[in-house]
């Protein structure tokens, strides 16, 4: 039998893929509670950092297991290192491998959609009928709502569990990449300006930003800000009796198993880590862009 978009008993997405997703999100939510409570039961030392003692332990551990929209707004902390013992161990790698099977699950779905469903979120598109006709199985529908699938924060449900069992030392350090500035000729930036607005209903934006150039007619700075600072950290550990280090990113606690907490260093705020624009020489750049929507700023010496 020939099928269709509607046809739901021939959508990929309304039949194997999103079902093994709905078992992947349980699965997920199951191992993490299971993680969560004998990680509580453990009478051991954790340190996230500017944290009261009283609530250290919960605070981390809740920082680990958050997979749902904002279940880490209250946590003051964003890492630090959590002891566990090794029976948490086994379960911290079940949720571990919960989160990869998960986001093979999401993986296969987005691969799966068809053109006209790029543009929608994956939450979107499987939990809101408006969004057909890719999902019209009322069965799928209403396993993906016992799973709470529509709760779930993908980025934190994709985010590893670093577990080690022989940790010596954890530094941790920003890894700040300061805002990125290009020189332009007019003519790249032409060719930017009409790439960027050409769309029908653009067209004032185009006529618009190619007068500006045909104004200027010289070199342009196009900035574009590098991602925001993020937290990594190098771990030092012992493996078969080798000394190993591993560099990590760290937006969740690392997990060691023992009794004592490795050898840590914080590296305090990120405030002004990230460097400013050039502001001195033939490189400065004026603090007024010509074109906004491209970030393409004229050069200092350029603007009278």
């Amino acid at each position: 039998m020939t099928t269709t978009p509607n046809d739901p008993s021939g959508s990929p997405l309304a039949t194997a893929a999103v079902s093994a997703l709905a078992q992947a999100c349980a699965q997920l939510a199951k191992t993490r509670d299971d993680f969560r409570a004998q990680a509580l039961r453990d009478d051991l030392p954790a340190w996230p950092p500017d944290t009261p003692e009283a609530q250290a332990r919960e605070l981390a551990i809740e920082s680990v297991c958050a997979i749902y929209l904002g279940e880490r707004s209250s946590n003051p902390s964003p890492s630090g290192v959590v002891c566990i013992s090794e029976e948490t161990a086994v379960l911290a790698q079940a949720f571990a491998q919960a989160k990869t099977t998960f986001a093979a699950c999401v993986g296969e779905i987005k691969g799966a959609l068809p053109p006209a469903a790029k543009n929608v979120t994956l939450t979107k598109l499987l939990t809101d009928d408006s969004h057909g006709p890719y999902v019209r199985d009322k069965r799928v529908q209403k396993a993906l709502a016992r799973v709470h699938f529509a709760d779930v924060d993908l980025t934190a449900a994709y985010r590893r569990v670093r577990l080690y069992h022989q940790a010596e030392a954890v530094s941790f350090f920003w890894q700040v990449n300061r805002r990125e500035v290009l020189r332009v000729t007019p003519a790249q930036a032409k060719a930017m300006v009409e790439k960027r607005f050409k769309r029908p209903e653009q067209a004032n934006e185009l006529a618009m930003a190619l007068q500006l150039l045909a104004t200027h007619r010289k070199d342009l700075a196009r900035v574009r800000n590098q991602p925001t600072p993020q937290l990594r950290a190098n771990v030092y550990y012992y493996h078969d009796g080798e000394r190993r280090r591993e560099l990590i990113p760290t937006p969740i606690p690392v997990l060691v198993v023992g009794d004592a907490l490795p050898r840590r260093r914080w590296p305090g705020s990120v405030d002004n880590k990230i460097e400013n624009l050039p502001r001195t020489g033939e490189n400065r750049v004026a603090d007024t862009p010509l074109i906004p929507a491209l970030g393409l700023y004229p050069y200092a010496k350029d603007v009278h």
